[in-house]
């Protein structure tokens, strides 16, 4: 199959079950459509997704390497001030150089002998981790699992979502222990002041 697969432009929250299966799994069962037939393959594509102002949903966030690109300008297709006009011809031109450092750079952090760097394994990518972040981080560049962590916080309408239930309820029952029957009742409750506050914070 494919090596790569693009989802270009994305407009919506990134996420579903089984995008994020499929980005972590080394192998994918499913059944072919049409047919009661199941049938597993391996999985061995890189997913790239890009977008403006993208956001990520649900477990996926701790999957993704967000890398953001910032022209600092208005109408980023009319920049002209390129180190590279012709990136794609120069990446092919020098693609077996830029191969060549990133193995020398991996290469340099095994002679070292695998030092600590501090960085806590990725859960389901820690070969990733203990390989290329590791060596990255002992290269002195910053971490790559920052930006992970902002988007995680940022931009993950679920969690935003969450979160400000959680914050309403608070807000409108403090530490108390309530049953979701009961706050049924006071949301169907027309005239409870209790119910008039929830219901405003949520929306």
């Amino acid at each position: 199959g494919d090596q790569i697969l693009v989802l270009d432009n994305i407009t919506y929250p990134l996420g579903s079950g089984a995008l994020d299966m499929a980005v972590t799994a080394s192998a994918i069962k499913d059944r072919i459509l049409g047919s009661t037939e199941n049938v597993e393959a391996p999985w061995r594509a890189l997913v790239i997704a890009t977008g403006n102002n993208m956001q990520v949903r649900g477990d996926m966030a701790r999957r993704v390497q967000p890398i953001d690109l910032d022209a600092c300008m208005e109408r980023p297709e009319e920049r002209t001030d390129w180190k590279h006009p012709r990136l794609e011809q120069w990446t092919l031109q020098e693609r077996p150089r830029l191969v060549q450092c990133a193995l020398i750079a991996i290469r340099a952090y095994a002679v070292a002998g695998w030092p600590e760097t501090g960085a806590t394994p990725t859960g389901s990518f820690e070969d990733y981790s203990r390989v290329v972040r590791s060596a990255l981080i002992w290269a002195g560049f910053p971490d790559p699992a920052e930006s992970r962590e902002r988007i995680r916080q940022d931009s993950d309408p679920d969690l935003e979502s969450l979160r400000c239930l959680l914050h309403a309820w608070y807000d409108h029952y403090g530490p108390r222990h309530m049953v979701l029957r009961d706050v049924a009742a006071e949301l169907d409750d027309p005239v409870g002041d209790t119910a008039k506050g929830l219901k405003a914070a949520l929306e």
